[in-house]
């Protein structure tokens, strides 16, 4: 177990991981972003490590790989891009990020006013997560207030909770409460993380807070935390039957409080009683 403090490892100069350091700064010692360690750990993210390794693989037109949506290929056209470099602190005032994020706007919004994976973007292309991701993006670049952006967010809380006027589709959001084609109709975890992620940005920057988040790529391994869970129960002794069964019938949302999970017939599984 770790018994000294980590924070002076965090805040070690590292060329390969120069944002390291910046975000213990800003978020781990609450320094303003105007101190001027902080903006010397922001220069750095912009001279080694992968931000520049990023920028330069972009296109003097303002994308990454090709023009259009973005989306395709995965992990390394626009949004991805742009995600990445966000995630990264990249400064929002750099030049290129800015050509990046405009032209992003201005080839990717179907006419919905979402953001669709589409090289020419279309409704049915519109997903949560993607929209989660982009707005997300767009907000920490500075962003935020820009009307396409505004607008993006405006479909994503409709599209979630139902409100008219919204169209679902059969290829993409197929109905409310995040419930997705990809994922087989049944709410997605993946896009709800993001969208929640993105609506809490913009919240906590309108109380004059910061939303301190870990990178998605450690939030994502759903089966990781099944089998915690899992494990925690076996430890505690919480089986069903006599037998031993750990078995549980899938059920898409499931009730966090005892009286509504022992009501719903769609599971085969009872929460234990409360051995307090």
């Amino acid at each position: 177990m770790q018994k000294t403090n980590p924070l002076d490892w965090l805040l070690e100069m590292d060329k390969e991981n120069p944002s390291v350091r910046f975000f213990a700064l800003r978020d781990l010692l609450d320094m303003p972003e105007s101190d001027v360690q902080v903006r010397a750990a922001r220069s750095a993210i912009m001279r080694s490590g992968p931000v520049p390794i990023i920028l330069e693989a972009q296109e003097p037109f303002g994308a990454w790989i090709m023009p259009g949506g973005g989306y395709s290929p995965k992990y390394r056209a626009t949004v991805w891009s742009l995600l990445i470099l966000a995630e990264l602190g990249a400064d929002p005032d750099e030049a290129r990020i800015r050509k990046g994020c405009d032209y992003h706007l201005d080839h990717s919004l179907a006419k919905n006013g979402a953001f669709s994976v589409y090289r020419k973007p279309v409704p049915s292309g519109a997903f949560h997560c993607l929209n989660g991701n982009m707005i997300f993006a767009l907000q920490r670049f500075g962003y935020g207030q820009e009307p396409r952006v505004q607008a993006a967010r405006d479909w994503l809380a409709r599209s979630i909770v139902g409100q008219q006027p919204i169209t679902y589709y059969a290829s993409g959001v197929t109905a409310p409460g995040f419930a997705c084609r990809v994922n087989e109709k049944q709410p997605c975890g993946w896009g709800a993380n993001k969208a929640i992620r993105a609506a809490l940005d913009e919240v906590a920057k309108g109380a004059g807070a910061r939303l301190i988040a870990p990178p998605l790529r450690h939030c994502t391994d759903n089966a990781a935390m099944i089998a915690l869970a899992g494990a925690e129960r076996l430890a505690a002794g919480l089986v069903e039957g006599e037998a031993g069964d750990l078995g549980t019938g899938a059920r898409p949302r499931w009730p966090l409080d005892e009286a509504a999970a022992n009501s719903a017939p769609s599971s085969r599984s009872r929460m234990p009683k409360s051995r307090s």
